[in-house]
């Protein structure tokens, strides 16, 4: 056996490890939460997620490949949904150690200090992977992904902050396992928040927001119609099909990894007629060829309020604007 491979098992033998240990330190939620997620899998039995005709002329064949991967693991099956392996490919949060504070302290120019520690705490549910540079500090345990959707929820904060509106619209372009819209539902109390995603991820998404928010404040969309005061999660089968203006659009790497032709429908909507956006992505490479595409389009056609690389991931960039 060669080094790679022995590199390999060491890596998944130690992110099995992590996981136990993330239940240990979570035990007090963790029967409640594998309760509703058992009730949220039964709702979603006989649901197909499987790629549609119509959806594969917005995907990358990159995309295409994970959700392959992702339905062929089915994580109605898997409470540790985080552990499977095109997941841990996508995600950014497989990490033991990372430096995390840079994010901490922008959100700390938007949110106070309880209400950091407070969004910030852990779920067992998906098996997050608990930062052992977290410990005793003033925040608590908590996970890089928990970090960085904090991080996208302090821009949202942003622009709300600067609004006098009954009902906050926020619709984000590839929500992953729904992250942000949990903590930007429990931020904010008259919110409609909408993600549209592939299949195989809106099944992620309504698995880990049903157990944590229950049921009825997740809107699986077939008829087209938005729910207000819910999180709604749109399959791209019904992409064209939705009428939502929002206050807010949001994207983190999923539009810059979307194909050409998403990215023109997006632009032809205006964003789903946004007020105010935020985009964050990468620099293009041979397999994300668009991810900078969009940049041109908003400096030359919106007013931009930041634009700037991201603390702690290098050559990540922001973006945001308002018309």
């Amino acid at each position: 056996m060669n080094m790679k491979k022995i590199k390999i098992i060491i890596r998944k033998k130690l992110i099995k490890l992590h996981i136990y240990f993330t239940t240990l330190i979570l035990i007090n939620k963790f029967l409640r939460q594998k309760k509703y997620f058992n009730l949220a899998k039964k709702n979603i039995k006989n649901i197909d997620f499987n790629l549609r005709i119509n959806e594969l002329k917005y995907i990358d064949i990159y995309w295409i490949d994970i959700h392959k991967k992702i339905i062929f693991d089915n994580p109605r099956n898997h409470f540790y949904f985080f552990n499977i392996p095109a997941l841990i490919e996508t995600m950014s949060g497989g990490h033991f150690f990372y430096n995390y504070q840079p994010l901490i302290k922008f959100c700390e120019n938007y949110l106070n200090t309880n209400e950091i520690k407070n969004l910030l705490k852990e779920n067992p549910i998906g098996g997050p992977r608990i930062l052992f540079n977290s410990f005793n500090t003033k925040h608590g345990l908590t996970s890089l992904n928990k970090v960085v959707h904090l991080y996208q929820l302090s821009l949202i904060d942003i622009i709300y902050s600067k609004l006098s509106i009954n009902n906050f619209n926020v619709v984000e372009w590839g929500g992953g396992f729904g992250g942000l819209a949990y903590l930007a539902f429990i931020k904010y109390k008259n919110l409609t928040f909408t993600i549209i995603d592939i299949p195989s991820l809106i099944m992620i998404q309504y698995l880990y927001l049903a157990t944590l928010l229950g049921e009825s404040n997740v809107n699986l969309v077939e008829n087209g119609i938005i729910e207000t005061g819910k999180i709604n999660l749109v399959r791209l089968d019904y992409f064209d099909k939705i009428k939502n203006d929002c206050d807010v659009f949001i994207s983190s790497w999923a539009i810059s990894e979307s194909n050409n032709y998403s990215q023109e429908m997006i632009k032809s909507n205006n964003f789903f007629n946004s007020k105010n956006g935020i985009l964050i992505h990468q620099k293009a490479t041979d397999r994300h060829k668009f991810a900078e595409s969009l940049n041109t389009f908003l400096l030359n056609n919106k007013k931009i309020l930041i634009q700037e690389e991201i603390p702690v991931f290098k050559e990540q960039y922001l973006i945001m604007w308002d018309n």
